[in-house]
């Protein structure tokens, strides 16, 4: 299925949260395509909340990427969710192309 066919409608819902796009951008960096959910869920919370984090910090957000950031992310085929493992989806690269271009800084028009 092509990124037209579905659309960029539901792509733009799905990353509006900045803890998934922050999930999509490190899984984009991370060697093979994949990463431990332990390993994300301390990342995040690290990028999140500083160095200093806590193993109950990093619990809570791993906690969040499963209760409320799984579905929205697997229905989409953003990332696929192993039983500790995140991989890559088919629709993958159409959200990193929409966060990349999120990110652009807009032209001025003259």
């Amino acid at each position: 299925m092509t990124d037209q066919a579905i659309g960029y409608g539901p792509l733009f819902s799905v990353l509006a949260h900045p803890r998934r796009r922050a999930l999509v951008v490190l899984l984009a960096i991370a060697p093979e395509g994949s990463l431990d959910l332990a390993t994300a869920a301390h990342v995040l919370a690290v990028l999140e909340d500083g160095s200093g984090v806590s193993t109950k910090q990093v619990r809570n957000v791993r906690t969040s990427l499963k209760r409320s950031h799984q579905a929205p992310l697997q229905t989409a085929d953003i990332v696929e969710y192993g039983t500790s493992r995140l991989e890559r989806g088919p629709r993958f690269g159409a959200a990193v192309r929409a966060i990349a271009h999120a990110a652009e800084k807009p032209q001025t028009q003259q």
